[in-house]
């Protein structure tokens, strides 16, 4: 008997996310692509705010965001953390006023979000490794920083290629 194509039997996955991009953070961007090329391809620098499991209805999600809207954000970074092979940059200062953003969006599915600890990666494990040297090299070009943040993008990615952005939403002035 023939077999079918394996590429006929596989189903396409696509994974999408509410996440805040970080505009003027060159210093970010330079170590991701020094360090980790491959995540850095994939996406952007970026804070995730929702995960595609916390989102049921991306439509109702999007008139949710446009309620909201103008968004101010203040959050503060402290030096990055290393575990194995992973390396981020975490809030530092309150999360309080993304606890509040994530609960506004999220709560009027009828569930209290899960608490999300805001950070950057600079190093995912996934596609990454990280050495001594490398993060005494990362520890010693970062230094504490405070990022505004004002637009939410909705990204998309499909069997693990780019992420691509569907939405973005700002302040309309």
């Amino acid at each position: 008997f023939p077999h079918p194509p394996t590429q006929s039997l596989a189903r396409m996955i696509t994974r999408r996310q509410a996440s805040l991009y970080l505009c003027d953070a060159p210093i970010v961007e330079d170590l991701r692509n020094r360090f980790n090329p491959a995540q850095a391809a994939l996406i952007p620098a970026h804070i995730t705010l929702c995960r595609e499991d916390e989102v049921s209805d991306w439509p109702t999600f999007e008139d949710r965001i446009r309620a909201l809207l103008p968004i101010a954000l203040t959050l503060e970074f402290g030096l990055p953390i290393r575990d194995g092979s992973l390396v981020y940059i975490p809030v530092v200062g309150s999360t309080e006023p993304f606890d509040r953003l994530r609960h506004d969006l999220l709560v009027a599915d009828g569930k209290s979000p899960r608490k999300q600890w805001p950070h950057i990666t600079l190093i995912h494990p996934r596609n990454g490794f990280c050495t001594d040297e490398i993060y005494e090299q990362i520890v010693k070009s970062i230094t504490p920083f405070t990022v505004m943040l004002s637009e939410i993008s909705l990204i998309e990615q499909h069997d693990g290629g780019v992420w691509h952005r569907f939405a973005r939403f700002r302040d309309p002035l």
